[in-house]
Protein backbone atom coordinates (compact mmCIF):
# COMPACT_ATOMS: atom_id res chain seq x y z
CA UNK A 1 0.00 0.00 0.00
CA UNK A 2 1.62 3.26 -0.76
CA UNK A 3 2.41 5.79 2.15
CA UNK A 4 0.42 8.90 0.83
CA UNK A 5 -1.50 10.28 -2.43
CA UNK A 6 -0.83 12.99 -3.63
CA UNK A 7 -3.67 15.25 -4.41
CA UNK A 8 -2.13 18.09 -5.77
CA UNK A 9 1.20 16.60 -6.52
CA UNK A 10 4.27 18.51 -7.15
CA UNK A 11 5.33 18.00 -10.35
CA UNK A 12 9.36 18.28 -11.31
CA UNK A 13 9.48 21.12 -13.81
CA UNK A 14 12.33 20.86 -16.45
CA UNK A 15 15.28 22.38 -15.73
CA UNK A 16 16.37 23.30 -19.51
CA UNK A 17 14.43 24.58 -22.12
CA UNK A 18 12.77 23.03 -24.58
CA UNK A 19 15.05 21.80 -27.86
CA UNK A 20 16.63 24.70 -30.10
CA UNK A 21 17.93 24.65 -34.12
CA UNK A 22 21.09 23.83 -33.52
CA UNK A 23 21.79 27.45 -35.29
CA UNK A 24 19.66 28.96 -32.49
CA UNK A 25 21.37 29.65 -29.10
CA UNK A 26 20.35 27.83 -26.17
CA UNK A 27 18.41 29.46 -23.78
CA UNK A 28 19.35 29.62 -20.30
CA UNK A 29 18.14 27.31 -17.71
CA UNK A 30 15.59 27.39 -15.52
CA UNK A 31 15.96 27.86 -12.10
CA UNK A 32 15.06 24.83 -9.99
CA UNK A 33 11.93 24.66 -8.19
CA UNK A 34 12.46 24.71 -4.01
CA UNK A 35 9.89 22.30 -2.53
CA UNK A 36 8.59 23.24 0.36
CA UNK A 37 6.06 20.98 3.03
CA UNK A 38 4.21 22.04 6.20
CA UNK A 39 3.38 19.57 8.50
CA UNK A 40 1.27 19.77 12.70
CA UNK A 41 2.50 16.29 13.95
CA UNK A 42 0.05 15.89 16.19
CA UNK A 43 2.08 16.36 19.71
CA UNK A 44 -0.61 13.97 21.63
CA UNK A 45 0.74 10.09 23.16
CA UNK A 46 -2.00 8.31 20.66
CA UNK A 47 0.17 5.33 19.22
CA UNK A 48 3.29 7.75 19.45
CA UNK A 49 6.13 5.16 18.39
CA UNK A 50 3.61 4.33 15.42
CA UNK A 51 3.05 7.99 14.22
CA UNK A 52 6.38 8.63 14.25
CA UNK A 53 7.52 6.14 11.90
CA UNK A 54 4.82 7.28 9.23
CA UNK A 55 5.84 10.87 9.70
CA UNK A 56 9.18 9.77 8.55
CA UNK A 57 7.98 7.42 6.02
CA UNK A 58 5.22 10.46 4.77
CA UNK A 59 8.52 12.95 5.04
CA UNK A 60 10.66 10.56 3.20
CA UNK A 61 8.42 10.34 0.32
CA UNK A 62 7.76 13.77 -0.23
CA UNK A 63 11.79 14.36 -0.54
CA UNK A 64 11.04 17.96 0.41
CA UNK A 65 13.81 20.80 -0.11
CA UNK A 66 12.35 22.58 2.98
CA UNK A 67 10.35 20.90 6.26
CA UNK A 68 7.97 23.21 8.55
CA UNK A 69 7.30 20.95 11.03
CA UNK A 70 4.30 22.29 13.93
CA UNK A 71 3.67 20.00 17.41
CA UNK A 72 7.20 18.75 17.35
CA UNK A 73 7.04 16.90 20.74
CA UNK A 74 8.86 14.87 23.52
CA UNK A 75 7.60 13.48 26.56
CA UNK A 76 10.45 12.95 29.07
CA UNK A 77 13.73 15.48 28.85
CA UNK A 78 15.46 12.17 27.84
CA UNK A 79 13.30 11.36 25.29
CA UNK A 80 14.93 11.99 21.87
CA UNK A 81 14.02 15.43 19.48
CA UNK A 82 11.72 13.91 16.56
CA UNK A 83 12.95 16.52 15.14
CA UNK A 84 16.55 16.02 15.17
CA UNK A 85 15.49 12.20 14.52
CA UNK A 86 13.74 12.98 11.17
CA UNK A 87 16.85 15.86 10.15
CA UNK A 88 19.77 12.76 10.97
CA UNK A 89 17.82 9.84 9.23
CA UNK A 90 16.16 11.82 6.50
CA UNK A 91 19.57 13.81 5.48
CA UNK A 92 18.52 17.55 7.01
CA UNK A 93 19.86 20.71 8.80
CA UNK A 94 17.30 21.10 11.30
CA UNK A 95 16.67 24.01 14.05
CA UNK A 96 13.80 23.51 16.90
CA UNK A 97 12.21 25.84 19.17
CA UNK A 98 10.29 24.93 22.04
CA UNK A 99 7.36 27.08 23.10
CA UNK A 100 7.08 24.73 26.26
CA UNK A 101 10.15 22.76 27.63
CA UNK A 102 9.25 21.36 30.89
CA UNK A 103 10.83 17.59 32.26
CA UNK A 104 7.33 15.90 31.43
CA UNK A 105 6.75 17.78 28.23
CA UNK A 106 8.07 19.72 25.56
CA UNK A 107 6.46 21.06 22.24
CA UNK A 108 7.11 23.63 19.32
CA UNK A 109 7.95 24.53 16.12
CA UNK A 110 10.72 23.01 13.77
CA UNK A 111 12.06 23.50 9.63
CA UNK A 112 14.29 20.91 8.14
CA UNK A 113 16.12 21.60 5.39
CA UNK A 114 18.66 20.41 3.02
CA UNK A 115 20.01 23.76 2.18
CA UNK A 116 22.66 25.55 4.78
CA UNK A 117 21.01 27.56 7.53
CA UNK A 118 23.05 30.53 8.02
CA UNK A 119 20.76 32.42 10.54
CA UNK A 120 18.03 30.83 13.07
CA UNK A 121 15.31 31.62 16.21
CA UNK A 122 12.47 31.29 17.52
CA UNK A 123 9.55 33.06 19.52
CA UNK A 124 7.12 31.70 22.31
CA UNK A 125 4.07 34.33 21.72
CA UNK A 126 3.68 37.04 24.33
CA UNK A 127 -0.10 36.23 24.58
CA UNK A 128 -0.93 32.66 24.65
CA UNK A 129 -3.83 30.88 26.46
CA UNK A 130 -3.59 28.02 29.15
CA UNK A 131 -1.93 25.30 28.72
CA UNK A 132 -2.07 25.92 24.76
CA UNK A 133 1.15 27.87 24.34
CA UNK A 134 2.46 28.88 20.42
CA UNK A 135 4.90 30.60 18.43
CA UNK A 136 7.27 30.30 15.70
CA UNK A 137 10.46 28.91 14.95
CA UNK A 138 12.69 30.74 11.97
CA UNK A 139 15.99 30.46 9.70
CA UNK A 140 17.52 32.03 6.62
CA UNK A 141 18.87 29.63 4.49
CA UNK A 142 21.85 29.80 1.43
CA UNK A 143 20.13 28.61 -1.29
CA UNK A 144 21.20 28.01 -4.90
CA UNK A 145 18.92 31.18 -5.82
CA UNK A 146 19.84 33.23 -2.77
CA UNK A 147 19.09 33.50 0.52
CA UNK A 148 15.45 32.33 1.70
CA UNK A 149 13.98 33.11 4.52
CA UNK A 150 11.47 30.40 6.35
CA UNK A 151 9.23 30.76 9.46
CA UNK A 152 7.11 27.67 10.73
CA UNK A 153 4.14 28.45 12.60
CA UNK A 154 1.67 27.80 15.28
CA UNK A 155 -1.30 30.12 16.35
CA UNK A 156 -3.76 29.40 18.94
CA UNK A 157 -6.47 26.58 18.93
CA UNK A 158 -9.37 28.84 18.68
CA UNK A 159 -10.28 30.89 15.87
CA UNK A 160 -10.87 34.45 16.11
CA UNK A 161 -10.84 36.03 19.46
CA UNK A 162 -7.96 38.35 20.83
CA UNK A 163 -5.34 36.07 21.20
CA UNK A 164 -5.68 35.04 17.83
CA UNK A 165 -5.32 38.66 16.81
CA UNK A 166 -2.51 39.14 19.16
CA UNK A 167 -0.32 36.80 17.53
CA UNK A 168 -0.89 37.98 14.31
CA UNK A 169 0.23 41.11 15.09
CA UNK A 170 2.73 39.75 16.84
CA UNK A 171 3.76 37.52 13.76
CA UNK A 172 3.55 40.36 10.96
CA UNK A 173 6.00 42.50 13.12
CA UNK A 174 8.50 39.67 13.08
CA UNK A 175 7.68 38.83 9.04
CA UNK A 176 7.55 42.27 7.98
CA UNK A 177 11.30 43.31 9.43
CA UNK A 178 12.78 39.62 8.43
CA UNK A 179 10.92 40.70 4.79
CA UNK A 180 13.06 43.94 4.50
CA UNK A 181 16.30 41.30 3.99
CA UNK A 182 15.55 38.07 2.63
CA UNK A 183 11.92 36.98 0.78
CA UNK A 184 10.52 34.56 3.89
CA UNK A 185 8.12 31.22 3.03
CA UNK A 186 5.39 31.40 5.98
CA UNK A 187 4.10 28.34 6.68
CA UNK A 188 2.39 26.09 9.37
CA UNK A 189 -1.06 25.61 11.43
CA UNK A 190 -2.20 28.93 11.83
CA UNK A 191 -5.37 27.37 13.15
CA UNK A 192 -7.63 29.40 11.18
CA UNK A 193 -8.79 29.50 7.10
CA UNK A 194 -7.21 31.47 4.94
CA UNK A 195 -10.21 33.86 4.41
CA UNK A 196 -11.12 34.73 7.56
CA UNK A 197 -10.72 38.92 8.26
CA UNK A 198 -7.63 37.93 10.55
CA UNK A 199 -6.22 35.70 7.90
CA UNK A 200 -6.72 37.87 5.35
CA UNK A 201 -5.71 41.33 7.07
CA UNK A 202 -2.30 39.46 7.70
CA UNK A 203 -1.92 38.26 3.99
CA UNK A 204 -2.69 41.83 3.00
CA UNK A 205 -0.57 43.35 5.09
CA UNK A 206 2.66 41.93 4.00
CA UNK A 207 1.21 41.30 0.11
CA UNK A 208 1.56 37.76 0.82
CA UNK A 209 0.62 34.86 -2.03
CA UNK A 210 -1.12 32.45 -0.96
CA UNK A 211 -0.56 28.59 -2.33
CA UNK A 212 -4.07 27.61 -2.39
CA UNK A 213 -5.12 30.94 -4.33
CA UNK A 214 -2.28 31.09 -6.26
CA UNK A 215 -2.82 27.34 -7.74
CA UNK A 216 -5.61 25.19 -9.04
CA UNK A 217 -6.97 23.84 -5.08
CA UNK A 218 -7.46 20.26 -6.07
CA UNK A 219 -10.48 18.59 -4.48
CA UNK A 220 -12.57 20.75 -2.74
CA UNK A 221 -13.16 18.15 -0.06
CA UNK A 222 -9.79 17.61 0.78
CA UNK A 223 -8.83 19.97 3.78
CA UNK A 224 -5.39 19.99 6.21
CA UNK A 225 -7.11 19.06 9.58
CA UNK A 226 -9.01 15.85 9.72
CA UNK A 227 -11.07 17.11 12.57
CA UNK A 228 -10.08 14.10 15.27
CA UNK A 229 -7.11 12.25 15.27
CA UNK A 230 -8.41 8.97 12.76
CA UNK A 231 -10.71 10.76 10.69
CA UNK A 232 -9.18 11.01 7.03
CA UNK A 233 -8.56 14.79 5.89
CA UNK A 234 -11.76 14.63 3.50
CA UNK A 235 -14.30 13.99 6.51
CA UNK A 236 -17.20 16.22 7.10
CA UNK A 237 -15.61 17.54 10.30
CA UNK A 238 -12.14 18.36 8.38
CA UNK A 239 -10.86 22.38 8.01
CA UNK A 240 -8.40 24.26 6.21
CA UNK A 241 -6.07 25.76 8.31
CA UNK A 242 -2.66 24.99 7.71
CA UNK A 243 -1.16 27.20 4.58
CA UNK A 244 1.74 28.24 2.81
CA UNK A 245 2.15 32.01 1.98
CA UNK A 246 5.32 33.82 0.25
CA UNK A 247 6.09 37.10 1.45
CA UNK A 248 8.28 39.21 -1.04
CA UNK A 249 11.27 40.96 -0.13
CA UNK A 250 10.16 44.59 0.74
CA UNK A 251 13.12 46.71 0.25
CA UNK A 252 11.50 48.07 -2.41
CA UNK A 253 7.74 48.11 -2.50
CA UNK A 254 7.74 48.68 -6.53
CA UNK A 255 8.99 45.51 -7.35
CA UNK A 256 6.93 42.74 -7.87
CA UNK A 257 7.91 39.35 -5.98
CA UNK A 258 10.14 37.27 -7.35
CA UNK A 259 9.33 33.33 -6.00
CA UNK A 260 6.03 31.92 -7.46
CA UNK A 261 4.27 29.29 -6.43
CA UNK A 262 4.40 26.31 -9.35
CA UNK A 263 2.45 23.66 -7.61
CA UNK A 264 1.22 22.46 -4.66
CA UNK A 265 -1.65 21.22 -2.24
CA UNK A 266 -2.59 19.06 0.24
CA UNK A 267 -1.49 15.86 0.60
CA UNK A 268 -3.69 13.05 1.84
CA UNK A 269 -1.96 10.21 3.98
CA UNK A 270 -3.45 6.84 4.81
CA UNK A 271 -4.09 4.47 8.11
CA UNK A 272 -2.46 4.51 9.83
CA UNK A 273 -2.46 8.02 9.58
CA UNK A 274 0.70 10.00 10.74
CA UNK A 275 -1.31 12.76 12.39
CA UNK A 276 -5.35 14.45 12.72
CA UNK A 277 -3.33 17.23 9.76
CA UNK A 278 -2.53 16.30 6.41
CA UNK A 279 0.80 17.74 4.98
CA UNK A 280 0.44 20.74 2.50
CA UNK A 281 3.19 20.57 -0.15
CA UNK A 282 4.16 23.41 -2.73
CA UNK A 283 7.06 24.18 -5.55
CA UNK A 284 8.15 27.74 -5.16
CA UNK A 285 10.11 28.57 -7.88
CA UNK A 286 12.34 32.29 -8.36
CA UNK A 287 11.64 34.34 -11.38
CA UNK A 288 13.61 36.70 -13.51
CA UNK A 289 16.83 36.44 -11.49
CA UNK A 290 18.13 36.54 -7.71
CA UNK A 291 16.96 38.48 -4.83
Amino acid sequence: MPVFMVCCAIVALSSGAAAQAQSEPALDPAPKPIRVVTFNLYNRPTKRALRLDRIEAVLEALDADVVALQEVARYFRSDPDPAARFAARLGYAHHLHWNEDSLWFSTGEAVLSRFPIREQGGKTFRRNQLFDNKGYAWVVLETPQGPLGVVSVHLVSEQGGDTKADEIDELKHFVAALAKRVPVVLAGDFNEPYDTPLMQWLAQSLALANLFTSVPRGPAALKTWAGGYGNACDDPSAERIDAIYLAPRQLRSDLPPRWRFVEGGVVATVEPYPSDHCPVAAAIRLEGGSQ
